[in-house]
Parts: C-alpha cells; structure tokens; sequence
C-alpha cells in the first residue's frame, strides 16, 4: 500500500477538454465549470472516449469532477463513490455540491472539528469522573417523561421519534442535517431505557473519537447516498486513524478503498 503522504502525480490539476466544442468551456478538475443561461442547455460529458450521459445542469450548477474518475480507479466504483458524488450524479439538484472550498480551509475545518471533538470528550470525562454516580443515580430515579423534558430542555432541536428516516419523508429534508449524521440520537432513543444515555456517555468518553468514527461515517451512508446532506466539494481525503488523524492528503485509490482516508465530501 503506498505511502498516505504520497503526492499526486504532476499535471493532475490541468484542465481537460471534455465538453462539446459549441459550448466551448474548460471542465477544471479541481473547482469545476459553472454553467450559466447558456441558450445550449444540453451539454455530454466525455470520459475516456465513452458517452456517460445527455445532461441538462440547472443554471448556476457547478459539476466537480471526482479524483477517483482521473486518478486509477473507475467512474463507476462503488467503494470510491462512497467518498465522492460521481460526475454523472450531479446533473441531479440533491446531488450538486453546494460549493467547493480549498485546500487550507478543508483542513482549518477539519483540525477545528477535532479540537471541539477533544475538548468536549475531556470536559465529559471529568463531569463523569467527579459526578458519574450522583448524575446516574438522579436520572435513574426519572420516569421516562420526566428523562424526555429533561433532553428536549438541553437539545431543543434534538428529533423525537426513532428511526428518524422514515419519518422525514417531505419538507425541507436538508434542513435535519444533525438528524441524518446522527439518527440514533433522539429523545425516543435515549430515554425509552433509563440505562441507554449514561452507557453513550460511558463509551464515547472511554474511548478516542477515532474509535468510533467507522461507525459514526455508516451511520449517515443512506443521508449521503440520497442526497440529503448539503456538501462542499474538496478533491482531498481525510486520514481517519493513527497519529495523522485529520490530515488532509491527496486521493489515493488503496487507501480510499481500505477507509485509511476518506474523501472530504463524506469527512
């Protein structure tokens, strides 16, 4: 397996002329072409001497083309599409990337999220220390109403029914963003069984948020699949273990495919 710190290969940030030569637009693989109130609505994407698709982007769209699409894997992988909106599937509005941000701010974003991740799992950890058996005893001694008012009144817009899916079935769907990157977090979940929130506590504290974030990253595979997670478009991956955890690196095919590194869309 080559190295995570391995670079990408000279040249792959160049631009191809892969659109029809009417609409006379460069398709740039690191931020992509917008496509304006052009009277030649239709447009073909070209990949590899191969017709993908007829396609008629709304106007403003930006289509980003995927790194595993030029950098040796297959447009139509399956493991790598998990990690990045293939071409072909952003011609579709839930599929479009709501923008495209660069390397520095990709990894400002991320080492950020680490920082908060750290500091609240400390800050947890030592309520618990201090206070584990007088917090476990009091919510112990709630009835399960009384445990609900007690969540809705911390996390107001926290979702209420199980198995937030099937219910968010119209509406503004993008709008329960925090519900889709953690479904099992509602107040039915957690207060059905009065043992279920200090045990979330006891784990998520216990452990480093490494540990979890395989689990975390399916928990939001049908939202990400769908379409209903509003997404900003950067060509990087992001290391999920070891000592590089939350670098930013190029796409590298071996490593995207074992989930060493995931690809920013799905970080």
């Amino acid at each position: 397996m080559p190295s995570l710190t391995e670079s990408l290969p000279d040249g792959t940030g160049d631009s191809s002329q892969l659109l029809l030569d009417e609409l006379k637009e460069n398709f740039d693989k690191g931020t992509g072409v917008a496509y304006g109130q052009d009277p030649l609505q239709y447009l073909k994407i070209q990949y590899e001497g191969r017709k993908l698709a007829m396609m008629k982007p709304a106007p403003g769209h930006i289509i980003h083309r995927a790194p595993f699409e030029v950098l040796g894997c297959t447009p139509e992988c399956r493991t790598c599409s998990k990690h990045y909106r293939p071409t072909v599937e952003q011609i579709i509005d839930s599929r479009v990337y709501d923008g495209h941000i660069d390397a520095a701010t990709a990894q400002h974003i991320a080492f950020t999220h680490i920082q908060s991740v750290t500091q609240d799992r400390a800050y947890l950890k030592e309520m618990i220390e201090r206070h584990g058996n007088a917090i476990l005893n009091r919510w112990s001694k709630k009835n399960e109403m009384q445990r609900r008012e007690l969540v809705r009144a911390a996390v107001p817009d926290l979702y209420e029914k199980k198995m937030p899916q099937a219910h968010i079935t119209w509406g503004p769907r993008r709008a329960f963003r925090k519900t889709y990157l953690l479904p099992y977090l509602t107040v039915e979940n957690l207060c059905d069984n009065k043992l279920k929130l200090p045990s979330l506590l006891h784990y998520r504290t216990s452990c480093a948020p490494e540990d979890w974030v395989m689990f975390d990253s399916d928990q939001f595979r049908d939202a990400y699949a769908r379409g209903l997670l509003g997404l900003q478009y950067n060509p990087g991956c992001v290391v999920l273990h070891g000592p590089l955890y939350g670098l930013l690196l190029p796409y590298d095919r071996d490593n995207v495919h074992a989930f060493t590194i995931i690809g920013w869309p799905r970080a």
